[in-house]
């Protein structure tokens, strides 16, 4: 009696879950073959309103082209710079402020002839993002997004390096405002002050090993003048020497990494002692960043967009009008 009443229910729940799957597949198809009834009908509208959409982009273009007539070119350029005595966050947020500064104000701020601060479209800062894990800058993240996107895990920012972008509408001056960008860097109390220190520490790493030098080589000198003295009446001249290397040799190491440690010290007081250090100067480009194109693809899609809203709402404009007025009354 078990064994049938097992045997039923067994093929009762067979039944119920073919029976799901085929309405869940059945939904589906209805669904796919709804969206495709949705989506021919809006193909067939667009095309047959396409006209309306062609004048829609062509006034687009024409739009774009006036503006780019109108507007004065500009050329890009990135200023990449290595911070040594500060964070790269700190010179991030002291450039940032530049964006939209009147020229007078940004004259007066770099020390520069208001002739040449007319002639900057735009200043940005930015930092280095590090996709792959390998301490290199892939790409680059102004303060505004990166603050947006500060809990990404993909957006890792590469230690040390920040970047300076500068448009400009006269590409001679940027020498000139590169040299400008570098001194309000270093006139900047905060990082005189860092600067100040960072030499300072070098110089007393340096001087400590110097010392740690001359005193290791004063004790090898001991230490072999006095293992001369007490094994000169125990070993032979060839065992006599064997013996001494042997225990010169125990100063070798310490020796090697002391003067390793100095060369590093000079290499960092001659390369990194500054602030900052310029890893890529502005370089002039031939190409303007506000081309035809720049234009067409901001304004061409959005009278394209303007364009099929109107449309919809002409097409349907019965039905919204009713749609209004019920819902008024």
């Amino acid at each position: 009696m078990s064994e049938d009443y097992s045997e039923k229910k067994s093929h009762s729940d067979e039944i119920d879950v073919k029976e799901l799957l085929e309405r869940g597949a059945a939904g589906v198809g209805k669904m796919l073959a709804y969206c495709g009834k949705v989506l021919g009908n809006v193909s067939l509208f667009l095309v047959r309103k396409s006209p309306w959409l062609i004048a829609a982009m062509l006034i687009g273009g024409i739009v774009a082209f006036v503006w780019y007539k109108a507007d004065r070119r500009y050329y890009s350029s990135l200023l990449m710079l290595k911070a040594n005595v500060l964070d790269n966050t700190f010179y991030v947020n002291a450039i940032t402020p530049m964006q939209g500064l009147k020229p007078e104000v940004l004259a007066r701020s770099l020390d520069i002839p208001d002739s040449v601060a007319k002639q900057v479209h735009s200043i940005k800062a930015f930092y280095g993002v590090d996709r792959n894990g390998d301490g290199i800058a892939d790409d680059i993240l102004d303060y505004k997004r990166y603050m947006r996107n500060v809990k990404d895990s993909t957006y890792r920012i590469a230690p040390g390096v920040f970047y300076v972008e500068a448009n400009v509408y006269n590409e001679s001056h940027y020498e000139l405002l590169g040299n400008a960008l570098l001194g309000f860097i270093n006139a900047n109390p905060y990082v005189v002050e860092h600067e100040k220190f960072h030499r300072y520490r070098i110089d007393q790493e340096l001087a400590g090993v110097d010392v740690q030098i001359f005193r290791l080589d004063s004790l090898q000198r001991s230490e072999y003048q006095k293992n001369v003295k007490d094994n000169s009446l125990k070993l032979g001249g060839s065992q006599l020497l064997m013996f001494n290397e042997q225990d010169r040799q125990l100063f070798h190491d310490y020796m090697f990494g002391l003067y390793s440690r100095r060369l590093n010290l000079e290499a960092e007081k001659a390369l990194y002692s500054d602030a900052v250090i310029v890893l890529k100067q502005f370089v002039p480009l031939e190409k303007p960043v506000n081309t035809i194109l720049f234009y067409a693809k901001r304004i061409i899609p959005l009278f394209l967009l303007i364009g099929i809203l109107s449309v919809v709402l002409l097409h349907y404009r019965r039905e919204v009008w009713d749609l209004v007025v019920n819902k008024h009354h």
